[in-house]
């Protein structure tokens, strides 16, 4: 992941650590940050791998298509993607239960508005001071209700949380709660608010 820092005269992009505001009119990357995942550690409500977990699977390239096609909609129905890919229902059904059974598929799912539902999407990273205390503070933080995910990053951040929350206030009593459970471990905190997801890669990476 890349994180640009964006600075123009808009509130609204406005991080718990703002850099300095560029000319009026104008708007520039003030820094850029990146960092890997390690294991995503929590995602909706249960351990599913995800980034940085297992070995890599053998695929071909009617995988990879099959994949592609069900990462856009996971119901599209099975005579459909045969009839897409020239192939047959009960080839296609076999490749799915292989992809399903190595892995590469861990669920079905589907991709909620939350903002129409009155929530709003955080990203908190944790830095912290004492490393060996990770494994406490992931399992309290997988207590609360509003965690949506927890990844574990390399080069930028320890930890890193999605909440769906109502509010500000909501993000700041957890952040609250986790620095008093832990207040000799955690370095420092920083935030932000998801606005808009410009572009939310499905499956559209080289064959």
């Amino acid at each position: 992941r890349v994180c640009l820092y964006l600075a123009d005269g808009d509130e609204n992009v406005a991080l718990q650590q703002r850099p300095r505001q560029a000319p009026s009119g104008q708007m520039r990357v003030t820094d850029l940050q990146h960092f890997v995942f390690g294991k995503a550690l929590h995602f909706a409500s249960s351990k599913i791998p995800h980034l940085g977990l297992g070995e890599k699977v053998e695929f071909d390239n009617l995988d990879f298509k099959i994949l592609k096609l069900i990462s856009f909609n996971s119901r599209i129905p099975t005579l459909e993607i045969a009839k897409k890919l020239n192939s047959t229902a009960f080839t296609i059904n076999n490749r799915l239960k292989k992809l399903i059974e190595s892995g590469v598929i861990n669920r079905f799912s589907i991709f909620l508005n939350f903002n129409k539902l009155g929530y709003n999407g955080y990203k908190v990273d944790i830095y912290l001071k004492e490393y060996s205390k990770i494994h406490q503070i992931i399992k309290y933080i997988e207590k609360n209700p509003y965690l949506s995910g927890i990844d574990s990053t390399l080069g930028y951040v320890d930890l890193e949380l999605e909440l769906i929350l109502k509010n500000i206030n909501q993000l700041h009593e957890i952040i609250e709660g986790i620095s008093n459970k832990f207040p000799n471990s955690i370095r420092n905190f920083t935030y932000f608010r998801m606005i808009e997801a410009h572009k939310v890669l499905l499956l559209d990476l080289e064959e």
